[in-house]
């Protein structure tokens, strides 16, 4: 007890002697709110990833709600002075679509992960490429062990445009939720084993 508050004292104490100016030149610029659009007609918008590949070049992705229908992916990219909407494909059929992940490699490379719910009630993983003017959706395999089967990628890294790794979780034939690791080599992508 009497160490905890030693420690305590003298993290008081510094901070003391170093005076404001001090510590606000050692904890750096601060964070500001930037203005993100929404898409027209949206009762919901959210951004759950983000990559940057230079102060002036972001990717965030995330899905948005349409006042009529259901969840849609959505991808916004920062400039370097606004955010501006991309457009992006969602699957033929999907009831929902979303985008949890991205990962840039330059400006005009970017992949997002995600999942979709079918129209035949499964939940099965997403990813889609931009390569500097559009969005495309990639296939990716889905582990077909549950019904419904339930699939999603939640978080993606890429070393270059042909080499990305993303990871995800889906429900074995047990019923039991385990860890989802897929690869991309530049033409497709396949899963790989995960204990």
């Amino acid at each position: 007890m009497g160490r905890r508050f030693a420690v305590i004292g003298a993290a008081l104490a510094v901070a003391a002697t170093l005076g404001t100016a001090d510590v606000a030149d050692a904890t750096g610029p601060s964070w500001k709110i930037q203005p993100t659009p929404n898409p027209s007609g949206a009762t919901i918008s959210i951004l759950s990833g983000v990559s940057c590949t230079a102060a002036t070049a972001c990717t965030a992705v995330g899905r948005y709600h349409p006042s009529s229908g259901t969840y849609v992916t959505l991808a916004e990219r920062w400039n370097g002075s606004s955010w501006a909407i991309q457009s992006t494909p969602n699957p033929t059929g999907a009831k929902t679509s979303t985008l949890y992940g991205v990962s840039c490699t330059a400006a005009t490379a970017c992949t997002a992960v995600g999942r979709y719910h079918s129209n035949s009630g499964n939940y099965l993983t997403l990813a889609e490429r931009w390569n500097g003017s559009s969005w495309k959706i990639q296939p990716t395999p889905n582990p077909v062990v549950a019904t419904p089967a339930v699939s999603e990628l939640f978080g993606v890294s890429c070393t270059a445009a042909t080499a990305c790794t993303a990871v995800g979780d889906y429900y074995n034939s047990s019923g039991t939720l385990v860890t989802l690791a897929e690869r991309w080599n530049g033409s497709s992508w396949k899963i790989q084993p995960t204990p």
